[in-house]
């Protein structure tokens, strides 16, 4: 899947949730990943925070980016 910016993004799911994701930084920059789902990111100084919508709580994740580098995230349940 790519994303906004150029970010190459892979997902696994489980019982119509996410799990796990991988994410591609072709150029570098901030990315913010928005998801039913806490999610951490391993390895980088992320920020959280919620957003509520439509019924909804998003929860927004922020982080910063360095070219060619992949991000692993994990879906906290």
């Amino acid at each position: 899947l790519l994303a906004r910016g150029g970010f190459e993004v892979g997902m696994r799911w489980r019982d119509g949730g996410l799990r796990s994701a991988t994410i591609v930084s072709p150029h570098g920059g901030p990315v913010t990943v928005r998801s039913l789902q806490k999610i951490i990111v391993k390895d980088t100084k992320a920020e959280s925070r919620s957003q509520h919508a439509a019924g909804r709580t998003w929860h927004l994740t922020t982080f910063q980016t360095e070219p060619g580098k992949t991000y692993a995230l994990t879906a906290l349940q």
